[in-house]
């Protein structure tokens, strides 16, 4: 990935309504991040429901990925617990936290 400034002005780009979403896509495959795109776009959450928030919420805090986002959060100074409220604002609580919530066990 290199110094990671092609993918931070990427995503830098999107944010503010411009560049191109191929772009991006490119420099997260660079990165080593699974990121699907079909038909011209991005796919999101809403498009495969709680297995694409699960798989997601997988890809970055296990394996690969995880040490990827443990590098990137020490890169850029985030810290777990941040870290971790932006994950579950992202993909909502986890599968574990979920059937705690089913069996009446509450939970954060």
């Amino acid at each position: 990935m290199g110094d990671g400034a092609a993918l931070t002005d990427r995503i830098a780009e999107r944010r503010a309504g411009v560049g191109d979403p191929g772009a991006l896509v490119g420099e997260l495959r660079r990165a080593f991040v699974l990121v699907p795109y079909d038909r011209g776009g991005l796919w999101t959450a809403d498009e495969a429901g709680q297995t694409w928030k699960d798989t997601g919420r997988a890809l970055v805090t296990e394996g690969n990925g995880g040490r990827r986002a443990d590098q990137l959060n020490d890169l850029f100074g985030v810290d777990q617990e941040a870290f971790d409220r932006s994950v579950d604002g992202t993909f909502g609580p986890s599968p574990e936290e979920r059937a705690r919530q089913q069996q009446g066990g509450g939970g954060s």
